[in-house]
């Protein structure tokens, strides 16, 4: 997700699981305070899920966060995520571990 709860416990507290991801370049910080998401009260994971859960690539959200006793407003506009591609090389010198490693790749498609 790149966005979730800093902790089940207390109040909700946003984490950043990437810096460079949308949330981290808006300027959420972990350790937010989250206030409200669109205007709606997001006091817990499961409200700010569902808040999540509405948006679609493209779209603004605006969260009102609490940071060292100052409120903020900051817009986030999500991004697609990046997709990785891999490509497997055959070794001629391959290691037993590479190897189990390879096979373990392929079986997991």
């Amino acid at each position: 997700l790149r966005v979730g709860p800093l902790s089940f416990e207390g109040a909700f507290k946003l984490r950043i699981t990437n810096p460079n991801s949308a949330w981290g370049k808006a300027g959420v910080k972990t350790g937010d305070k989250l206030i409200s998401a669109d205007g709606i009260p997001t006091k817990d994971w499961t409200a700010f899920r569902n808040w999540l859960r509405k948006l679609k690539v493209g779209d603004t959200g605006r969260l009102v966060v609490e940071r060292e006793g100052i409120t903020k407003e900051i817009a986030v506009t999500l991004q697609p995520y990046d997709v990785p591609t891999v490509r497997l090389v055959e070794l001629a010198n391959a290691s037993k571990k590479q190897l189990m490693l390879r096979e373990a790749w392929i079986n997991t498609r």
